[in-house]
């Protein structure tokens, strides 16, 4: 009965906690792993407050911050390829490109999707922002051309390959 009782106090505190944690399957598919047909997706999600404009504007920020770090690690693959190509060792030509690219970019960018989402017990706005296929060929254009690289169609295609696959 002594064994019994602390097993039994374990698996109630057990459920209870997981009762009381969020599932991941309560959570929409889009929000916790964005994806769109139209090109490179993200999302971000932001506290209901009692200011709706807010919580729009805080969750579309976020979203462009996760879409801003998406490109990021695309840039560097570039990079990474580019050095690999030209044999010249580290390089960092697109990621300083980008920086300024990137900015006016995602500014220009538009939540593809916004919904109330339950999370933690909370309401929230969750914003989904998209970079479509054309967004993301000027992106690349005007990051290459911010290098002021001499590249070749076949090297800007190879790399842009790169950039829009990753």
């Amino acid at each position: 009965m002594k064994v019994i009782l602390p097993l039994t106090m374990i698996s109630i505190l057990g459920l209870t906690a997981c009762a009381s944690s969020p599932s991941s399957s309560s959570i929409p598919d889009w929000v916790m792993n964005p994806k769109s047909s139209a090109g490179l997706a993200a999302t971000g999600c932001a506290p209901m407050a009692n200011d709706m404009a807010m919580s729009r504007n805080m969750a579309t920020a976020l979203a462009r911050r996760d879409l801003a770090q998406k490109l990021e690690t695309r840039v560097n693959a570039v990079d990474k390829l580019y050095s690999e190509k030209t044999a010249t060792g580290s390089s960092q030509h697109f990621s300083q490109s980008a920086e300024l690219v990137t900015d006016q970019v995602l500014s220009n960018t538009q939540p593809e999707r916004i919904e109330v989402v339950e999370l933690d017990g909370k309401d929230n706005l969750c914003a989904m922002m998209v970079l479509n296929q054309t967004q993301m060929k000027s992106t690349f254009r005007s990051i290459a051309k911010g290098t002021q690289l001499k590249l070749s169609q076949q090297e800007e295609q190879e790399l842009y390959s790169e950039f829009a696959e990753f």
